[in-house]
């Protein structure tokens, strides 16, 4: 964990499986409390990063979302910022694993 410069908050460290987001995809996020409104940064498999945060009573039927920032993949693609339903969750000891649902139209 690391503080955020910005707010003051912590920011979790995430990784990702893939080099990308997608429907289905799971997100790790260490040290995590639970499903709660937090900053984090996702490191994907390929070496990217891409800062983060979930966000609750924002998806639908009021359920969390994970808004990630626009972000280059280390094969030099870029990907807008993109806002993720959270489909569900599962703690694994310290950390929350969440699986994403469909993004949502971008604002």
């Amino acid at each position: 964990m690391a503080e955020d410069a910005g707010t003051g908050g912590t920011v979790h460290a995430a990784s990702a499986a893939s080099s990308h987001l997608y429907r289905g995809a799971l997100v790790r996020v260490e040290d995590a409390a639970g499903l709660v409104a937090m900053a984090m940064a996702i490191r994907f498999a390929d070496g990217g990063e891409a800062a983060a945060e979930v966000l609750l009573g924002e998806g639908p039927a009021g359920g969390g979302v994970l808004d990630v920032a626009g972000h280059t993949t280390a094969a030099g693609t870029a990907l807008p910022a993109k806002v993720w339903t959270i489909r569900d969750c599962e703690r694994d000891g310290a950390a929350l694993t969440l699986r994403l649902g469909a993004p949502l139209p971008p604002r």
